[in-house]
């Protein structure tokens, strides 16, 4: 039996609010760069499955839910509106003032496609590709001064 040597992976994890992003680094102990994915992996899915977070379907990628409420819809046709009368001035059918059927229908028809087109953005988690060391003093230095450390178990 051969002894397996022992690399250490270098993990960038990125995690955002949609405000600020925090940046961690994680080093990992396996013999395999797949043997090292998979401890990453089951680490976050079992923390992304306790958070309720969303995975987008790529390795440790993940999304916090949108809980955006979403406008009414569809809304009612306004050229069969009830609540207004005919005016007539000077024998030309018009309204006085806007028909407040028809008013409601563009404020709401503007704020549902406001809805359909936005970015909603609630952050989430995801983690680079792993650079791989011989030593952990070698994954250790190239670790960035400006993350912070992150422990996996």
């Amino acid at each position: 039996m051969t002894d397996v040597a022992t690399k250490y992976f270098l993990y960038e994890i990125r995690e955002t609010d949609s405000n600020d992003c925090a940046v961690y680094d994680c080093i990992v102990t396996a013999a395999t760069e797949d043997e090292a994915n998979e401890q990453v992996g089951e680490h976050f899915a079992a923390m992304a499955k306790a958070k309720g977070w969303e995975s987008d379907g790529n390795f440790c990628s993940y999304y916090f839910p949108c809980d955006c409420e979403q406008p009414e819809g569809p809304f009612d046709d306004p050229s069969e509106c009830d609540q207004c009368e005919v005016l007539s001035i000077n024998g030309v059918a018009c309204h006085e003032t806007e028909c407040p059927t028809y008013r409601r229908y563009k404020r709401d028809l503007k704020a549902y496609e406001r809805w359909e087109d936005r970015e909603c953005s609630h952050g989430g988690l995801t983690v680079g590709d792993p650079q791989q060391f011989d030593t952990e003093e070698e994954a250790f230095n190239a670790h960035s001064r400006f993350h912070s450390m992150y422990e996996i178990w």
